[in-house]
């Protein structure tokens, strides 16, 4: 049920939308020490730029009943798998 019911389910019906997309990016880096960067290849900063620019695209304007649609990221998982 929607959770913005006043008092109890089904007591108010809203026009929405609701969309989500879910992926697995799987980014490959270069072993390297934390203290020599150039000599390595982060995965983790690979993705958080990626991220920014996902975050900062505008992907549409909204109308008159929503706001623009924003992408939101729920979960990250970085396993630091070394071989």
């Amino acid at each position: 049920g929607e959770p913005t019911n006043p008092t109890k389910f089904g007591e108010i019906i809203k026009i929405g939308r609701r969309g989500s997309v879910s992926f697995n990016l799987k980014i490959i880096g270069k072993q390297g020490h934390v203290a020599y960067p150039d000599n390595a290849l982060n995965p983790i900063t690979t993705l958080v730029n990626i991220l920014k620019v996902l975050k900062e695209h505008k992907f549409d304007d909204g109308n008159e009943f929503f706001s623009p649609t924003n992408l939101e990221t729920t979960s990250i998982n970085s396993d630091n798998f070394v071989v």
